[in-house]
């Protein structure tokens, strides 16, 4: 139930690489919760490593719990 960052997708074990994927870089998951219950997630991809920051995760978080 928290945003998971993945600051560089080529040197992490928890990335799968999909086809047509092959361009992310930097991934953030932010979980979509309404009354503890999550309904899915918000996925933001860049085809730049580092892209996002902890303060990004944050920002789409409160984006994600108003969406939801």
């Amino acid at each position: 139930r928290e945003p998971l960052l993945i600051a560089n997708t080529a040197g992490d074990d928890r990335w799968q690489q999909l086809p047509g994927s092959e361009y992310i870089r930097c991934w953030l998951g932010v979980p979509l919760v309404v009354k503890d219950r999550a309904l899915g997630i918000l996925n933001l991809d860049s085809d730049q490593p580092g892209f996002y920051s902890h303060h990004d995760a944050e920002v789409a978080l409160a984006l994600a719990n108003q969406a939801a």
